[in-house]
């Protein structure tokens, strides 16, 4: 009987530790359509397609500094040719003041359409 008392306080006090426990990950923010809008215009309507593909897809991860400038932290694309192109279109160009915090992470999905 003592053991049992013994193994339920200690389940009790892993309960409470389990529910204090802050669950909140810190996730990228998905850019603001200000700020969507103003890197699109950067990176313009060339796309270093892929000879057989239509469109192009990547993932940037990126964030603006103090100076209003981007910084790119990551891209992501099957694509080989996505990485250097967006970067060299992305990389340290300022932005306008930013309605968000200095060195908040941002996601930005990038689908680029070829046109006949």
């Amino acid at each position: 009987m003592k053991k049992l008392k013994i193994l339920f306080i200690v389940l009790v006090f892993f309960a409470i530790n389990v529910s204090a426990t802050n669950y909140d990950p810190v996730y990228p923010i998905k850019a603001t359509d200000q700020l969507r809008a103003e890197v699109i215009e950067l990176i313009g309507t060339r796309c270093p397609y892929e000879y057989e593909k239509k469109e192009c897809k990547a993932i940037v991860l990126f964030k603006v500094n103090s100076n209003n400038e981007i910084e790119v932290l990551n891209i992501i694309s099957k694509n080989i040719k996505a990485e250097p192109y967006l970067t060299k279109k992305m990389n340290h160009k300022k932005v306008s003041k930013p309605p968000y915090e200095v060195d908040q992470i941002f996601i930005l999905p990038i689908k680029m359409i070829k046109r006949s």
